[in-house]
């Protein structure tokens, strides 16, 4: 399985705890005989390439975005790394939306 990874916030150093918890995703899952691809928006990105994105991280503009992307691609899982600053009602609603195929 080819698996990109997307970061929804900016990593200013490698101490960021969204980057981290990436990485070890990352490692995790090459040792099972997955790829793992560090996707970079700055690029023109193939995504029919991947089986699923991952998105690391939530953030005010994360619905907006997989929005957008989920009409590119299908299979988009979030790991939202939680340090929140989001009330625990709002993270279960958040929780519980899809968009539409």
């Amino acid at each position: 399985m080819k698996i990109g990874f997307i970061l929804s916030y900016a990593a200013f150093s490698s101490t960021n705890g969204i980057r981290s918890q990436a990485l070890s995703w990352k490692n995790g899952l090459e040792k099972l005989n997955h790829e793992v691809a560090l996707i970079n928006m700055w690029e023109d990105n193939q995504w029919c390439q991947y089986d699923a994105i991952v998105i690391f991280g939530f953030s005010v503009y994360s619905c907006d975005f997989i929005n957008i992307l989920s009409t590119v691609h299908k299979n988009i899982l979030v790991a939202p790394i939680l340090d929140p600053n989001y009330s625990i009602l709002a993270l279960k609603i958040y929780s519980r939306w899809e968009t539409e195929s």
